[in-house]
């Protein structure tokens, strides 16, 4: 059985059903995404997010009374003051929800939810204006407040304080005038510091993070596209390798000089005859990058141990090594190798 609801001139349908009914219909794979269903028996809505898969929404007396808009989107959306305080959608594709900006009260409020289900990679990207004040991934929500000048974002896995400033993924926190961070548990700190991908942290103007479990601290300072686990530290470092820490003596956006500090990891052999092994810096497959049109001075520690008898023996190896333009790579004179006894 259908119920029609006529308001405003939008036609809506409900499939009246039961919950065990409903609950049939998600483990056979029958319901449709963005399909509004009436459960008779709980007295409530629920959306079809997926074809098993659906989200149950709050009673009226469960909300306070709030008005919800449940709604399909086939277009981008432009709220007016009038409108529910309560947004619900779901799409096919990304979005734009433009938030009103006249006939507003102080405090007046929108929650936005992005009802696709978790697994969708649909956005739905919120404007005041021309400005982007967020954008809400599927299976997320964002709560927008009228400070009587601007909407101020909040979201309650998110901490996003300054002009422009929002957490993009669940969990990621924004402090500064447009600050944001784009992927899951991002903090970035400073205007215009950004978190690219998860776990990472950026401190000061323009700090950018590139990779995973990556640190920024300074102005400009990125850990960029090779630098998974790397600390960049000062204003215009930026990390090039895995796990490496780096400090760029320059103020420009190129680097040219810096200190670089790179972790080896052990290798064991088991007799004397085994083949020679490569020491990479993640004990698997990184080898250290020379960056074209540079010189590095570089210092090698290598400590051998024999666990029987306790036998010891050292290596420092020093030297420099240039790289072109051209990506042509070579030893500048000679190495100088330490032996101990």
């Amino acid at each position: 059985m259908w119920d029609v609801l006529m308001a405003r001139n939008i036609l809506l349908k409900f499939l009246r059903t039961t919950k065990s009914n409903l609950d049939s219909q998600k483990t056979a794979g029958n319901l449709i995404e963005g399909e509004p269903y009436f459960i008779t028996d709980e007295q409530r809505l629920a959306i079809g997010t997926a074809t098993n898969n659906y989200v149950e929404l709050a009673k009226k007396s469960e909300v306070g009374g709030e008005a919800v808009n449940i709604e399909n989107l086939t277009a981008d959306k432009y709220l007016t003051a009038s409108d529910a305080p309560i947004q619900m959608y779901t799409c096919s594709a990304e979005r734009y929800i433009y938030l009103p900006m006249t006939g507003l009260s102080l405090g007046q409020k929108f929650v936005i939810w992005n009802l696709n289900a978790s697994s969708s990679s649909v956005i739905l990207r919120v404007f005041q204006q021309s400005i982007e004040r967020g954008y809400i991934t599927s299976g997320t929500k964002y709560e927008f407040r009228w400070d009587g000048t601007n909407w101020i974002a909040e979201w309650s896995d998110n901490i996003a304080i300054g002009y422009s400033s929002f957490g993009n993924y669940n969990f990621g926190i924004g402090i500064g005038n447009s600050a944001s961070n784009n992927y899951t548990h991002g903090i970035g700190i400073g205007s215009n510091a950004n978190s690219n991908y998860s776990y990472g942290v950026g401190i000061g103007f323009n700090a950018t993070l590139n990779l995973n479990y990556a640190v920024g601290l300074g102005a400009y300072s990125t850990s960029n596209q090779k630098g998974a686990g790397t600390i960049a530290i000062g204003a215009f470092s930026r990390a090039e390798r895995n796990r490496e820490i780096v400090s760029t003596a320059n103020t420009s956006t190129t680097n040219k000089a810096q200190m670089t500090i790179q972790k080896f990891v052990e290798k064991d052999l088991s007799s004397n005859g085994d083949a020679w092994q490569e020491l990479f810096i993640d004990g698997s497959g990184a080898r250290l990058v020379i960056i074209p049109s540079s010189v590095y001075h570089f210092l090698i520690q290598i400590n051998a141990i024999d666990k029987v008898n306790f036998a010891v023996k050292t290596w420092k190896i020093e030297g420099a090594i240039k790289r072109d333009n051209a990506n042509n790579t070579t030893l500048v004179g000679s190495t100088t190798t330490v032996t101990s006894a």
